[in-house]
């Protein structure tokens, strides 16, 4: 069955609160727009789609509250096709996807926890490795790895920057985040205009169906612009091509936890900036940090990279 036909048959007509209905079907088609856009069928998605779902909204700024909703909406949904054995699927998975608004406490609760847990970052070294080996298109993604590392911004802000946004004279970008809904300014090096000349004004990013009407810089093949999603999959693709891929443990299904995502290009930005001895109130606003003691936690990765490189050195 699909969503459209579960409101109209189960919700609609059903007993519960007008108020109720509207939410679950606000909830519900705002999964499908997201499922379309990632050519993803909603009645096959297991919890790795409803993970990334539930995490990309997470990231766009939306409360625990919003996200709790959103997941009890998809339960309905898929509590009634796995009854109806019209899915694949295993309702019953869907309690370890990974939403909030659960018994692991407050946001702040959860931040403490992730602070004390380690920050895995790349190196300027990897991030080239990445590059020599993103999947196609290769020039567009070649771009996005660069830029994401010279500027620190998250995937989320990354897919939101229209050509507009650019000032290449300058060599900032103006960026827009979700996850805040500030805007702020980043800046680029001079390394990086070779890449944007050959994607914005030799004809590389016109050679997509959809740049034409698209206003954004990262244009994809069926989309205006690049799913926030899908820039961790490329990320991630390139380093596995790479080979210096590595599975750091498990979620809450069992699934592999890889080292090298699209954050930890955010991190190994933060990190490389403080070594290269940028000023750390600088880097926390280029990073659109709102507290510095966020920022600060890369201090202890230096620390960390000190001491080995000393041990490495002084061998017992």
């Amino acid at each position: 069955m699909s969503i459209q036909s579960f409101i109209e048959q189960e919700l609609e007509r059903g007993s519960l609160a007008d108020s109720t209905v509207a939410k679950r079907k606000g909830d519900l088609e705002d999964y499908l727009s997201w499922c379309e856009k990632h050519d993803i069928e909603p009645v096959n998605a297991g919890y790795e789609e409803i993970n990334e779902y539930l995490n990309e909204i997470r990231e766009n700024g939306y409360s625990d509250a919003t996200i709790s909703n959103r997941y009890y909406s998809l339960k309905k949904y898929y509590d009634y096709i796995t009854e109806q054995d019209e899915s694949p699927f295993n309702s019953d998975r869907l309690k370890n996807a990974n939403y909030t608004g659960d018994s692991s406490g407050s946001h702040e609760e959860r931040k403490r926890r992730e602070d004390k847990q380690d920050i895995k970052y790349i190196s300027e070294s990897e991030k080239d490795q990445l590059k020599k080996h993103v999947p196609d298109p290769k020039l567009r993604n070649e771009l996005l790895i660069e830029l994401m590392w010279q500027t620190g911004i998250r995937q989320s802000e990354a897919s939101l920057i229209e050509l507009n946004d650019i000032d290449r004279e300058e060599r900032k970008i103006d960026i827009f985040a979700p996850k805040t809904g500030d805007w702020r300014e980043v800046f680029f090096q001079p390394s990086l205009d070779i890449l944007l000349e050959q994607y914005i004004n030799r004809g590389y990013r016109n050679r997509f169906t959809s740049a034409d009407q698209s206003s954004y810089l990262f244009v994809s093949r069926k989309s205006e612009k690049i799913a926030p999603g899908n820039i961790n999959k490329i990320v991630r693709r390139s380093a596995e091509n790479a080979g210096i891929q590595e599975v750091v443990g498990n979620d809450v299904n069992g699934e592999p936890r890889y080292r090298i995502t699209s954050h930890t290009i955010r991190h190994g930005h933060a990190v490389h900036s403080l070594k290269s001895g940028i000023d750390i109130a600088f880097i926390k606003k280029h990073l659109g940090h709102s507290d510095i003691s966020t920022t600060q936690q890369y201090l202890d990765l230096i620390d960390t990279d000190v001491k080995k490189e000393y041990q490495d050195s002084f061998p017992a």
